[in-house]
């Protein structure tokens, strides 16, 4: 999104509009797409859909000075997860595992609702990475000082974060706080402890000091950020000096609205007896004709459909 809209001199006035339809448009089509794609492949978790929510929010974010984006970006941090914490107590909603473009028409409400507070990827909490990616895509990130200050600070706040949450929570009794709050079995919280999973149960305000996947706190805010921003420093870095040696990588990174959803797709294929084997047929598969495309023809396939109908709303 930063990229696209000026980078490090972001565009103002007429530009600037047009951007945000240019930017809406991709969020409307992510969002079609994603609940059509969905449609096709029940059952399996898409973020395609919520992308089309991000898009659409972060279409409000570009016009943002870095400095408003980055106080933004901390108050994500804190408010994201306490909204959908309460989110959570609403009753006649549920979370749906996978909305589907039919549902939208049958159930809009509640498909809104979960794609903007209790679903997988709750606009709601996921937003913060929006806000933090267009903060790094205002700065001079081809800056040698840039690169390694995003690995330092990045990898450090992903450490300190993890064992800030892992303190608090066994040894400072909040773990017997939550088992007595939840009506789970002990196997089933740890479990949750242990692994992540869907956004944290609303039984208990103390399940916002856990960091693990997908949970949605605070704590697992900073170490998802922190990371993400810690890997862009560290690629940033080695693009540097292995430039040729990662362009098969960095090919399959110019494209991963095509690769995301071949995979959805590819996942029907029955592959209970590959196991280990069947992910990295899907890796090898990918780069390879990430590379070929991108060498032989450019811009991926739904990478270039989307761009131009973004840029015909825009100029429109």
């Amino acid at each position: 999104l930063a990229l696209i809209t000026g980078g490090s001199t972001p565009h103002t006035g007429k530009r600037l509009r047009r951007d945000r339809v240019a930017v809406a448009t991709r969020g409307l089509i992510l969002l079609v797409f994603g609940l059509a794609l969905n449609s096709l492949a029940p059952g399996d978790i898409s973020i395609l859909p919520y992308y089309g929510v991000f898009f659409l929010v972060g279409s409000l974010f570009i016009g943002l000075r870095t400095r408003t984006l980055a106080v933004l970006t901390g108050i994500l941090i804190v408010a994201g997860p306490a909204v959908v914490h309460m989110a959570l107590w609403a009753e006649g909603f549920d979370s749906v595992r996978s909305s589907t473009l039919p549902e939208l028409f049958t159930s809009p409400l509640n498909t809104v609702y979960s794609l903007v507070f209790i679903g997988f990827y709750p606009a709601a909490t996921w937003i913060t990475f929006v806000a933090l990616g267009i903060v790094l895509g205002r700065i001079d990130v081809q800056d040698l000082s840039v690169q390694i200050k995003l690995m330092f600070f990045g990898g450090l706040t992903a450490v300190c974060s993890a064992l800030a949450s892992e303190v608090i929570v066994y040894h400072f009794g909040v773990l017997d706080r939550i088992i007595a709050a939840t009506p789970w079995e002990y196997s089933d919280i740890m479990f949750a402890l242990d692994y992540g999973g869907e956004t944290v149960p609303g039984y208990s305000w103390w399940w916002l000091m856990v960091d693990n996947p997908h949970n949605n706190t605070p704590f697992s805010l900073l170490d998802a950020g922190g990371s993400a921003v810690f890997m862009v420093g560290l690629s940033l870095l080695a693009s540097r000096v292995l430039a040729k040696e990662l362009s098969p990588i960095a090919a399959a990174g110019s494209m991963t609205f095509t690769l995301y959803t071949a995979h959805l797709l590819a996942l029907k294929i029955d592959h209970t007896e590959l196991q280990i084997m069947w992910v990295c047929i899907n890796i090898a598969v990918a780069i390879a004709f990430a590379y070929f495309w991108k060498k032989y023809i450019g811009q991926g396939p739904l990478e270039r459909l989307i761009s131009s109908a973004s840029k015909s709303a825009a100029r429109a």
